[in-house]
């Protein structure tokens, strides 16, 4: 057989021949040697006119009498086209017209039968991914499975995400770094990009907890500064401090149909939010306007207990809710209203001389812990300091740990400083100006991360002069 010129057409059709089989199209036509991907014994059989066992007993008689010892240059040539996972076979069989192996459109799942039944096991098999049909082997299979799972499960939880996350804990499980990740996201069906080229994205969810806090905001404020908004999703204590980067929150707001023009967030047409709140929050937004939208606490929950409300349920929804601002030491106020000068003193306590490192203490259970104001610098280098009376106490290596117990990286600390931060701040998305505390157990070697937008080591019930001392 002349392999010079020969198109994967001809040479499957001839090797048929030489197998011995006269009626050469039915079987052609079962195996997807015609270009046409294959048929089931059913469909060769009416088309030829004979029965489903005769195609079988013509394919089973190819199928004998070829295998890998067969000549068959112009398929092992088709076979080199599909090295590639994920690749859409569209474009492999575009490859295979165009590089003149195949003389029309052939499609890809006939080229895999025969390399099957002439060459032996292939790894890589035909599937379908949101409708796209695609190469996968076995092991590109589980992984697909494993980070569309880990997208999903991280976009139920906080709506938006990125892959330097998604890689983290792909890897972290043990996942192949020879994946492009970007691709397998972006086909779980929802996928939107938020930013593409510092890799934010979100899943399309009918309920969401983010999308909710900012609902609930933007109902009472109107329109609101981002970095407002930001501090307002932190609070909610099941976002345990996370929210998204201003520029990932902004696009997400557009994204939903908010409007955003420059760093403020605008709900158009306005959201009443009478509507939107449940009724502990309209107790409390009430109670706020009739004073004016800031106050005391202490008169603040007089009167929401006057309104009926009870008073352990105050206090949750004050520690948390996202339409509640804490303006300073026992004072709160609606979130994104416009205080005037006066009203409150002292809106923001004076900063602690080195900037970063705010407050540091024991915990109940001997536990040292450390608080934080990130830096620019800090979020740059991951690096903080350690007060020099704590650092015989914490020097070594730890395994840093969110509140939930997922494992975020390694934080080392020797002499004054501590670093291994950089990956958790970049995965988080958190900012300069946000807060972090550290807990350290030097027994255990962990050290339990919190962050947020409010400092997580004061104490909401006190008044705001000590720090809460975790158990």
């Amino acid at each position: 057989m002349r392999a010079r010129g020969l198109l994967l057409e001809d040479e499957l059709r001839e090797l048929v021949r030489t197998a011995g089989v006269a009626r050469v199209d039915p079987v052609l036509r079962y195996l997807g040697w015609d270009g046409r991907g294959g048929s089931t014994l059913q469909v060769a059989a009416d088309e030829a006119g004979i029965t489903r066992e005769r195609v079988r007993q013509l394919a089973a008689k190819v199928a004998d009498r070829l295998g890998p010892h067969t000549f068959a240059p112009v398929l092992d040539r088709a076979v080199a086209c599909f090295s590639t996972p994920l690749r859409p076979l569209e474009q492999v069989e575009r490859t295979l017209l165009a590089s003149g192996i195949t003389g029309s459109s052939f499609r890809a799942e006939g080229v895999i039968r025969a390399a099957e039944l002439l060459r032996g096991p292939v790894s890589l098999r035909v599937a379908e991914l949101d409708g796209d049909r695609v190469l996968v082997d076995e092991r590109t299979e589980r992984a697909i499975h494993t980070i569309r799972r880990l997208a999903d499960k991280a976009c139920r939880r906080w709506t938006v995400m990125s892959l330097l996350d998604l890689e983290a804990q792909y890897r972290e499980r043990g996942g192949r770094v020879d994946l492009d990740l970007r691709r397998v996201v972006e086909r779980v069906p929802g996928f939107s990009w938020l930013d593409e080229a510092s890799g934010w994205f979100w899943i399309h969810k009918r309920r969401s907890r983010l999308l909710n806090q900012i609902r609930k905001i933007l109902a009472v404020a109107g329109k609101i500064a981002l970095g407002e908004l930001r501090a307002g999703i932190a609070r909610h204590h099941r976002m345990q401090g996370f929210a998204p980067p201003k520029h990932v929150l902004a696009a997400l707001c557009c994204a939903v149909g908010y409007r955003v023009e420059g760093e403020t967030v605008i709900a158009d047409p306005p959201l009443d939010w009478v509507e939107v709140l449940a009724d502990v929050e309209k107790t409390m937004v009430g109670v706020l306007q009739e004073a004016g939208g800031v106050m005391g606490r202490d008169e603040f929950e007089r009167r929401c207990v006057a309104a009926d409300m009870n008073r352990n349920t105050f206090y949750q929804y004050l520690s948390y809710s996202p339409i509640v601002a804490r303006y300073a030491p026992g004072v709160y106020g609606l979130r994104g209203i416009e205080v005037q000068p006066g009203v409150v003193e002292g809106l923001r306590r004076a900063p602690r001389r080195g900037d970063v490192l705010q407050d540091y203490g024991w915990t109940g259970d001997a536990k040292i812990w450390l608080g934080y104001r990130l830096s620019e610098n800090t979020v740059a280098s991951g690096v903080v300091s350690i007060p020099a009376n704590m650092r015989r106490f914490v020097d070594g290596e730890y395994v840093l740990e969110g509140e939930g117990g997922e494992r975020l990286g390694r934080l080392r600390c020797r002499e004054s400083s501590a670093w291994g931060l950089g990956p958790l701040i970049a995965r988080r998305g958190l900012e300069a100006g946000d807060f972090l505390m550290l807990t350290l157990d030097q027994r255990a070697h962990v050290a339990r991360v919190g962050y947020g937008t409010e400092a997580p080591w004061e104490d909401e019930h006190g008044d705001g002069s000590r720090p809460l001392m975790l158990k």
